[in-house]
């Protein structure tokens, strides 16, 4: 069911059952004279397939055994296969055309074989070794002798043993006594001697006697119920009391318990076995010791389970892919938790229950919407009950391993749909056991489990029931609040109710969980999670939190207080926003904590938060439980429980869920009631399970199951492909691999799910890979394969390389020597070649210069040759105590002759006026274009008188130009000056003197034009 549509429903029926449990968190650890309640065990395993999407070929598989280094193998009519933990891989049979008949695991680790028409083979990790002509054997069985674990075989040609790497015939031909073996054991106490047991093809249970002398005679075991029985399996047990049994196996006629206390036979028509074509038996060990016995059969898998001896046969409704199942064997995990191997008509399938704490304690309501109520209490005897409730299924209660269920169709509960139960202090100072239904009345269930009426005041609607209660002390009185789903919140105290609106929520409101706290001054406050959100009681009045920046809108569903340190923190759980936590120790300004402070959940429908007594915090989601565990930083490490781990069902119920006084905690999802047991929590295996290179793969030819991991290789380029697994046994899926070429690789590479590594091109050298695993418990294996070598080319040899780098040598000598003096021919070259181009390059620096200091258009010197020109000779003037002349020029009304006559024409007019300005001035004595139609004259060593002269002439010249040599026809120019000479002092600046003459100039043009006019006191 989609997340929103089931969310729907379960609001409009069952959403009440966020409060089932009395909300007395955190629990407090037992006490030492409650014993917890028991649970029996009647779930089914778990069952997890292996086909032809795995790696299998399609159809009946018929035996399983396991190697020397872990790995499993699968046998056929067909071929053989192993597991790597994740696929399977096919294999030859080691003697063509030869159906596997059996396989088994000797002392020494070594796998042995029966194969039909080829005798027996042995596989000690690297190869098969096939033992010669067939013996006519059937089976193999391994046992537990005085002296340790043995494996024997049987057949019509007699009794076998493993002995090294050989099957030697045993001594005792049982043909003599008329015995065809069908089944084989061994027996050290039973009856109080050792014995040998046998199984008659013909009839029976035959045995003999074993001590130091040697062996007894075969003699037939009495026993008139089993005389006619054809035992086909044998298999040595011990209960859990510790005393020695044989049980044995008849193929459709039931199965024989035989014990120093008697013999017992179950048979299928008289004692409820529910299947015949009994095939083959192992027995499995839970963490506490109890014992379950396995049985193969044509109609599924057969389990006696426990002291009590119960049967339960699980099918293809359990997780089964068939019903018929050839044969069983019990694999040994490196934590030391047991998983079953099938081999079936239809693949391979790994069995696992009982590894860890996760029980499943019921499937009530897994029809429906699962449980939605968990409630242990006391029994009043010294120990505890269960109650459990399931909207539809109604209720149950668990007490002295029997169930007992109420409902409507046997007169326990009125008809409707069961909403919560509760176990609440009263004021009477007894416990209260109350439950409540949709739409109905209230009911207390008396000692006598009977249903008594509660007066309550909300009407009885049916989209009002309660969802969730606590009980408090305040005043020194117990009062009691409930919050209902469409009708906010009530409070019984002295016998009356009282109802409280939520101030900023809507009347009609749904509340889901109730949480008491005490602040450092011991006031209680109440807070509660509903639909609109975060509310909060402070003793008065119940309000809506809207004042946490970042605190997401509701329903917030489950809560939690939690101490952290000093402080106080309430953790809200919502229904697509995850988990919130506030730090609350003062709760009228609650503050939003950093979201990354914990891990995420694997879901962000979080429907209960629960912390147990240790600091530990269960948070059920809609897929998967979290706990966190504190990790002594602060902070929390995050485990994910999910069906594969024992949990029931991956889709948690609202509320349904609690940690009880023994820190158990109790899940009820979609699909029943679940179970965690921290007493039976299995410590880290102290090293995962074997770590192999499972193939070697050069240039396209791969080596499965490598007899050694060493690789040698032939010199080339070469493409290597190695790869490995960790065999843990369980949850491979969590299993991450790092690994470095040792030699080629500086660092490890990051962990990941990769297990193969791809070499290509790799330099001759020797190297080592090395291989780290770790596996879901954290713990790590690491395998570093001896060597990789790779043998050089001819010319890759040291001493080949030697005598080419030493010839390398002297030809780059002799080509240095050669360049040299190339070089030295070259550089005298580039000396002359330089030397022409500088003199080239000075003198077209010394035209750049001239051309910088000349104006383009008249060809005298530019104002910048001028300024330079000017600043050096004031300071040789002044230094030298000489007079410094100038003059400065500006022809008379030019604008309006350019206007007149165009810009050409004023082109050739300043032209002709630069050339007449230049004709009359002393050698030595500098014109310059100023700018526009402006010039300035200087001249050295020049008395004013010599400046007047000077400048009349030039007057002169100018206003003695006729028309055309200054373009036009008609019309002359005239200029007007300024004049003016000093000796200056060494701090006249350019600027200065060029201020003086200028005004000089103003004078002369405010004259009349056409004159000199000479500075008035210059200085």
């Amino acid at each position: 069911m989609a997340r929103w549509r089931r969310w729907v429903l379960l609001c409009a029926l069952a959403l009440v059952a966020g409060g089932v449990m009395a909300r007395d968190r955190p629990p407090a650890p037992a006490a030492a004279a409650v014993r917890p309640v028991v649970v029996p065990t009647t779930a089914a395993p778990t069952f997890t397939t292996y086909g032809s999407q795995h790696g299998l070929a399609d159809g009946a598989w018929n035996k399983v055994a396991q190697d020397a280094r872990g790995v499993v193998w699968a046998g056929s009519a067909n071929g053989l296969a192993w597991f790597d933990g994740y696929r399977w891989h096919a294999q030859p049979l080691p003697v063509p055309d030869s159906p596997v008949l059996d396989l088994a695991t000797a002392p020494d680790g070594a796998l042995w074989g029966l194969f039909a028409f080829s005798g027996h083979a042995r596989y000690d990790g690297r190869r098969w070794t096939t033992g010669g002509a067939a013996n006519a054997l059937r089976r193999f069985v391994r046992v537990q002798a005085g002296s340790g674990p043995q494996l024997w075989a049987y057949g019509p040609s007699g009794l076998w043993r493993v002995e090294g790497q050989q099957l030697r015939k045993v001594a005792g031909d049982p043909g003599q006594a008329g015995i065809s073996p069908s089944a084989f054991a061994i027996t050290d106490s039973l009856y109080g001697e050792p014995r040998q047991w046998l199984g008659n093809i013909n009839g029976g249970l035959w045995y003999r006697r074993v001590d130091r002398a040697g062996n007894g005679p075969w003699q037939q075991f009495r026993q008139p119920e089993i005389d006619r029985l054809v035992p086909n399996f044998l298999l040595r047990s011990r209960n859990e009391a510790g005393q020695e049994e044989l049980w044995f196996l008849s193929y459709n006629d039931g199965f024989v318990r035989i014990s120093d206390a008697g013999v017992r036979v179950w048979k299928p028509d008289r004692d409820g076995v529910p299947a015949t074509s009994l095939l083959g038996m192992v027995e499995t060990r839970g963490v506490t010791g109890q014992r379950d016995l396995w049985i193969a059969t044509r109609a599924g898998l057969l389990r006696i389970h426990g002291a009590e001896e119960r049967i339960d046969l699980f099918t293809r409704s359990d997780g089964l892919p068939t019903d018929a199942i050839n044969d069983i064997k019990v694999q040994t995990l490196p934590d030391g938790s047991q998983a079953l191997w099938l081999a079936t008509e239809q693949g391979m399938v790994r069995v696992t229950q009982g590894r860890g704490p996760w029980t499943v304690v019921t499937r009530m309501g897994e029809q429906s919407n699962g449980v939605f109520g968990v409630l242990p209490e006391p029994d009043g005897r010294g120990g505890e009950r269960l109650w459990v409730t399931s909207p539809v299924a109604g209720l149950s209660l668990l007490e002295d391993s029997k169930w007992r269920t109420f409902n409507a169709g046997n007169g326990g509960l009125p008809k409707g749909i069961v909403a919560g139960l509760f176990r609440l202090p009263g004021p009477d100072g007894r416990p209260h056991r109350l439950v409540t239904f949709v739409g109905m009345p209230l009911y207390e269930i008396d000692d006598r489990f009977e249903l008594v009426p509660f007066d309550t005041p909300w009407p009885l609607e049916p989209n009002v029931y309660v969802s969730s209660m606590l009980a408090r002390r305040h005043d020194g009185r117990i009062e009691w609040w409930v919050g209902l789903r469409g009708r906010a919140i009530y409070r019984w105290r002295d016998g009356r109710w009282t109802e409280y609106r939520v101030e900023g929520a809507a009347p009609k409101l749904n509340v889901y969980d109730l949480v008491e706290q005490r602040d450092a001054n011991g006031r209680s406050w109440l807070w509660a999670g509903t639909g609109q959100g975060l509310a909060r009681y402070d003793g008065e009045t119940w309000t809506l939190i809207k004042d946490v920046p970042g605190l997401p809108d509701g329903p917030h569903i489950g809560m939690a207080l939690i101490r952290a340190g000093q402080t106080q923190q309430l953790w809200v759980g919502s229904n697509h926003n995850g988990i919130s936590r506030l730090d609350v120790t003062d709760p009228m300004r609650p503050r939003l904590l950093d979201p990354n402070g914990i891990p995420p959940p694997p879901n962000r429908m979080v429907y209960s938060i629960a912390p147990d007594s240790r600091g530990r915090v269960w948070i059920c989601t809609n897929h998967g439980i979290q706990r966190l565990t504190p990790d002594g930083r602060g902070g929390y490490q995050s485990r994910v429980y999910r069906r594969r781990d024992g949990l029931v069902h991956e889709e948690c119920n609202i509320g349904a869920q609690k940690v009880d006084a023994h820190d158990r905690y109790w899940v009820g999802t979609m699909g029943g009631l679940g179970m965690y047991d921290p007493a039976l929590e299995a410590r880290p295996a102290s090293a995962p399970g074997p770590l192999l290179v499972t193939a070697q793969g050069v240039d396209g030819v791969t080596r499965a199951l490598p007899d050694r991991a060493s690789l040698q290789l032939a010199p080339g380029d070469h493409r290597v492909e190695i790869d490995y697994t960790l065999l843990s046994g369980q949850r491979e899926d969590e299993t991450r691999y790092r690994s470095r070429l040792e030699g080629y690789e500086s660092e490890l590479t990051a962990w990941s799910e990769e297990r193969r590594r791809v070499f290509t091109n790799l330099p001759p050298g020797r190297y080592a890979l090395r291989i780290e695993a770790r596996d879901f418990n954290g713990s790590t294996r690491t395998l570093v394969m001896p060597a990789i070598t790779i043998a050089p080319l001819w010319w890759q040899c040291g001493w080949v390389q030697a005598v080419l780098a030493l010839l390398a040598l002297l030809v780059v000598l002799t080509l240095v020597m050669a360049y040299n003096r190339r070089l030295r021919v070259r550089q005298q070259q580039l000396r002359r070649i330089v030397a022409d181009r500088t003199r080239e390059l000075r003198a077209a620096n010394e035209r750049l210069t001239a051309m910088s200091y000349l104006d383009p258009l008249t060809g005298v010197a530019n104002r910048r040759r001028l300024t330079e020109v000017l600043e050096a000779e004031i300071a040789r003037a002044a230094a030298q105590k000489l007079p410094l002349g100038l003059i400065m020029v500006d022809i008379d009304h030019f604008k309006n002759y350019n206007d007149r006559h165009g810009h050409l024409a004023g082109d050739v007019a300043l032209r002709a006026v630069s050339h007449a300005l230049n004709a009359v001035v002393r050698p030595g004595d500098l014109v310059a274009r100023f700018g526009g139609e402006e010039f300035v004259c200087l001249l050295v060593a020049a008395e004013l008188a010599e400046v007047m002269d000077v400048a009349e002439r030039m007057r002169a010249s100018v206003e003695a130009l006729p028309p055309r040599a200054i373009g036009n026809d008609v019309e002359t120019l005239t200029m007007s000056a300024g004049v003016f000479s000093v000796v200056p002092d060494s701090d006249d600046r350019v600027d200065g003197l060029l201020a003086i003459v200028d005004a000089a100039l103003y004078e002369a043009k405010a004259g009349g034009r056409n004159r000199v006019a000479r500075a008035v006191n210059p200085i």
